[in-house]
């Protein structure tokens, strides 16, 4: 359980740290940006996989109202 959370939490701040190495590639002008993009979306991608998964196997339990 606290590996699954550590692992999100670890693919979170990748996505920050990817998301700014975009950004400077973008304020420089240079085409490699799409990389950290890319990179960033299938991270994304992983904790939607992960929160899913845990969800369906009884790991973390959702809220049910949100508000």
């Amino acid at each position: 359980m606290l590996t699954l959370k550590l692992l999100i939490i670890l693919l979170l701040i990748y996505i920050f740290i990817s998301l700014g190495k975009a950004l400077f590639q973008m304020r420089k002008g240079e085409p490699n940006m799409t990389q950290f993009i890319q990179r960033r979306l299938l991270a994304s991608v992983l904790i939607i996989i992960l929160v899913l998964l845990a969800a369906s196997q009884g790991w973390i339990t959702l809220n049910a109202r949100p508000y």
